[in-house]
């Protein structure tokens, strides 16, 4: 009980237990009286029975039946109603006295008295007690979806899944939110900079380590399961790379949103000789037949960015019921791009599946927002489309400051 002084609070306390304790006994006797009550009723009732047998039993005698079985059993049967009005009225005084002694020894065993209350415990209890919460529903999340989640985490689930190799794994890809430019000067944010920019250069590398050598075609398509808001960016790297050794580079935009050409520009500028030519066709993917309306599609323009670009690389969200049929008409290697924990273990079978469906060949697969305790290999048995080979063109790599070639 609070008040504005420790008098008053005890005050306020002790007229509080006051009431409730009569609040209680009243209670307490109404219970019992309605027992009581029932008893009482059920004691005139048998009174009355016994009443009658003694009528009857002073009209037998009278007429000189003593001793007749009328007169017995009347006299046993009021003797057993004596017994019960006997029993009952023991009872009642039970009840009485039960009532009573309830009543008698419901009190205060501590009287009012001030309490001093610490402003910090209360407090530090309840965070305790969140953190502890927290902690228990979010390993019950986590251990949950682990065990009831189909969906892939690991770099040898989706080599498993693909029967192929998942020679990278990345965190993320995207450059941090212009939000954070006036927060540049920051060390974290700085670093949060330069981790996803040498994250985008080690899928640079990977992704010129897929293109096909001599004697295929130079060209090379990444396949989204979902993810294409982030894979663009690791394409645009891997183009501007190319694009930086002297190969030009044609980037074809066969997402259901066009996603890479916004890319360009969250990216900052680029120099004239590093910006890759983004080509986006005007019927998107999903609505084609086939290749060949995809090729149907601005023919002209198609046949001039190839032609003026010596590697081609294409950017396309999965969509399990249109296939990936139009992607031959672009390439003939395919390259699959997984976030972790997004895709379930069919779609990405699915995926490998309708690759090799339509006579494609599946040099691999990367790992987006990879786990960070993921130490897997990301390989399984070897399989005969899953070569990634050699690039097509000699890639600078950056390596302790000093750049080198990715071929002899």
């Amino acid at each position: 009980m609070t008040g504005p002084s420790d008098a008053e609070a005890a005050r306020r306390l002790d007229a509080f237990s006051t009431a409730y304790l009569q609040f209680r006994a009243d209670q307490i006797g109404a219970q019992a009286q309605i027992l009581i009550d029932g008893y009482n009723q059920n004691i005139k009732q048998l009174q009355a029975k016994v009443q009658d047998l003694n009528k009857q039993i002073q009209l037998l005698a009278a007429q000189g039946q003593t001793q007749t079985d009328t007169v017995l059993d009347a006299v046993t049967n009021r003797s057993r109603f004596n017994g019960q009005i006997s029993d009952l009225q023991q009872e009642v005084q039970q009840a009485r006295v039960q009532r009573a002694s309830v009543v008698a020894a419901s009190k205060v065993i501590d009287p009012a008295a001030p309490m001093r209350v610490s402003h910090v415990k209360r407090p530090a209890l309840v965070l305790v007690s969140g953190l502890i919460g927290g902690l228990a529903l979010g390993l019950a999340v986590v251990v949950l979806q682990a065990i009831l989640s189909d969906r892939l985490w690991l770099r040898i689930e989706v080599a498993a899944a693909l029967d192929t190799r998942v020679p990278l794994s990345v965190r993320r890809l995207a450059p941090p939110s212009s939000l954070w430019r006036p927060l540049g000067f920051v060390p974290q944010v700085r670093r949060l900079r330069t981790t996803r920019s040498a994250e985008r250069q080690r899928m640079a590398e990977a992704i010129a380590q897929a293109i096909p050598g001599a004697g295929r075609r130079p060209a090379l398509a990444l396949l989204c399961l979902g993810n294409a808001n982030d894979m663009r960016f690791g394409i645009l790297a891997a183009a501007t790379r190319l694009q930086r050794s002297g190969v030009a580079v044609l980037v074809v935009d066969l997402t259901d949103d066009g996603v890479v050409q916004p890319a360009m520009h969250r990216l900052g500028e680029l120099p004239e000789n590093e910006r890759p030519e983004v080509f986006r066709p005007s019927v998107v993917p999903s609505l084609t037949r086939g290749p060949a309306d995809l090729e149907a599609a601005h023919w002209d323009d198609v046949a001039v960015a190839k032609a003026r670009n010596g590697i081609t690389l294409v950017l396309a969200d999965l969509d399990p019921a249109v296939g990936v049929d139009h992607l031959a008409a672009w390439s003939d290697d395919v390259v699959v791009a997984v976030s972790a924990g997004a895709s379930s273990v069919e779609l990405v079978r699915t995926a490998g599946d309708l690759i090799r469906s339509v006579g494609l060949r599946l040099r691999g697969a990367v790992l987006l927002r990879a786990v960070r305790d993921d130490t897997s290999a990301g390989v399984t048995a070897p399989a005969a489309d899953a070569d990634l080979g050699s690039p097509a063109v000699a890639v600078p790599r950056v390596d302790n400051g000093v750049e080198r070639s990715l071929l002899p």
